[in-house]
């Protein structure tokens, strides 16, 4: 009775090595910064993906998906009274998404020469 139980223990190792090495499969990175409405968010990156998701909180909350184990973006996010900025230091955001949840009463400007730029919902700047 030994058998099953043995083979269970391979398989679930194997599917573990599989989803870690899987292209893509990175985890998420957060920052949040304590902002007012009526602030201003930044982005300018090379290439990557750019979410905007409206709430009711007075806080801009970062979400970089994509990062791999181990890997540092080179992201710079600095705040400035209620400015937010974010950039790509090196041109390596290629294939990063950056989720950013913030007052709906915000102003954008948002610049990404390759990936995808989305609002979610209503936002008054």
């Amino acid at each position: 009775m030994k058998r099953p139980s043995v083979l269970f223990t391979v398989i679930s190792l194997a599917a573990a090595c599989i989803a870690t090495a899987a292209p893509g499969g990175g985890g998420d990175r957060t920052k949040t910064f304590t902002v007012g409405k009526g602030g201003t968010l930044e982005v300018t990156i090379r290439g990557g993906n750019i979410i905007i998701n409206p709430w009711d909180r007075d806080e801009v909350l970062v979400r970089i998906k994509g990062v791999d184990d181990g890997e540092d973006p080179a992201l710079r996010m600095v705040q400035s009274g209620t400015t937010v900025r974010i950039e790509d230091t090196d041109g390596s955001s290629d294939d990063l998404t950056l989720d950013v949840s913030l007052p709906s009463r915000f102003d954008i400007r948002l610049q990404s020469s390759s990936g995808d730029i989305q609002v979610n919902g209503p936002l008054t700047g």
